[in-house]
């Protein structure tokens, strides 16, 4: 495999790191493809040195790697969309089991990762519920919906005394609420 010399950077031409940014991977996964044959386009800018001087057609990345969205959503949207700030948490309630998810491959890494489809959403929220959908679910405020749960002795799920955040299980809101 040959690279092209670059004077200037042709249309649709980046470097990798700027490459791997717009499809949201590592740019080792631009890398590996390079190194496999699946991305022939490669150039050197003749401006630059180094790693920095390793430019890409963006297009044929995208060819080779594909841009399509993931089935499902990943753990960090997930986690944002329920109000879990922090995605490691969210990752430690799936592998010690508390939460189910599914083991999908991503289709522009290949790496196989969890997933989060509609039957996995719809079982987090059989099980589990943050204080704002707590207060949504019973028409309050929910700082008076959290001054409640905390008169009447509910605690956020720590199962051993692991740290998931401000989660509640479904089963004991509903007990203390209704």
């Amino acid at each position: 495999m040959g690279t092209i010399q670059l004077r200037e950077a042709p249309h649709g031409w980046t470097n990798i790191p700027k490459s791997a940014q717009r499809l949201k991977i590592g740019p080792g996964v631009i890398i590996n493809a390079i190194r496999q044959g699946k991305i022939t386009n490669v150039g050197n800018h003749l401006r630059f040195k180094g790693y920095g001087a390793i430019y890409v057609d963006h297009r044929d990345v995208i060819a080779a790697l594909g841009n399509q969205p993931p089935p499902a959503q990943n753990v960090e949207l997930f986690s944002k969309s329920v109000g879990v700030s922090q995605p490691s948490r969210m990752r430690r309630l799936i592998t010690n089991g508390h939460v189910l998810a599914t083991k999908l491959q991503n289709p522009r890494t290949k790496a196989d990762q969890f997933y989060f489809t509609s039957k996995d959403v719809d079982a987090f929220h059989a099980a589990f519920q943050k204080p704002r959908t707590i207060a949504i679910s019973y028409a309050r405020s929910w700082q008076s919906v959290g001054g409640e749960l905390k008169s009447k002795n509910v605690k956020p799920f720590s199962p051993d005394g692991e740290d998931y955040g401000n989660i509640y299980q479904r089963r004991d809101v509903e007990a203390a609420l209704s």
